[in-house]
């Protein structure tokens, strides 16, 4: 996202805005593109209040193991965020993670089928993805995402260097998996 673009934006509609809502990318499906949250952040301030969401969908666990690292995350502002599990982790089923500031969430979610308050975004929902994402996240550890990142990293590095011995002209962004 273009932070000037959002800056001009909000300065044309802030007085009758009351706020912004930023929906960034980190990770974008045709590049491995990555928004700079503290860049949009500052650009929405003008606005009021500012709720920044990250769809991590498809980077988020690359930029995690990234270096340096992007400015994507609730380190750097964001408010909630979401992760795939089944893009670089090769789960067999879509499986995805929801994180949300712990101050952000209401006190109560969903209504009470059994013995505890249900505090899932959606209520019922099937819980048999989660565990081989769980297994998955669990048997890597940080060492071994950080080995299975900085792989695929190399790999893409190799795919780039290759296609311009090749001739052509590709783009590889800082700690994308993406070559085009």
């Amino acid at each position: 996202m273009d932070a000037d673009a959002l800056h001009r934006a909000v300065l044309q509609q802030w007085r009758t805005a009351g706020g912004a809502i930023v929906v960034a990318s980190c990770g974008t499906t045709m590049r491995g593109g990555v928004d700079d949250i503290i860049e949009l952040r500052a650009a929405a301030d003008p606005a009021g209040a500012v709720y920044v969401h990250v769809d991590a969908a498809g980077g988020g666990l690359v930029a995690a193991y990234t270096s340096p690292q992007p400015n994507w995350g609730f380190a750097h502002g964001a408010d909630s965020l979401n992760i795939s599990g089944h893009k670089i982790l090769g789960m067999p089923v879509p499986a995805g993670i929801s994180l949300i500031r712990r101050g952000l969430l209401p006190e109560r979610a969903g209504e009470k089928y059994v013995a505890d308050t249900d505090r899932t975004l959606a209520c019922s929902r099937s819980g048999l993805a989660a565990l081989p994402l769980w297994a998955r996240l669990h048997s890597l550890g940080r060492t071994g995402m950080a080995a299975l990142i900085g792989r695929c990293q190399e790999v893409a590095a190799y795919a780039a260097d290759r296609l311009e011995q090749a001739g052509a002209d590709p783009e590889l962004l800082p700690g994308s998996l993406t070559v085009t």
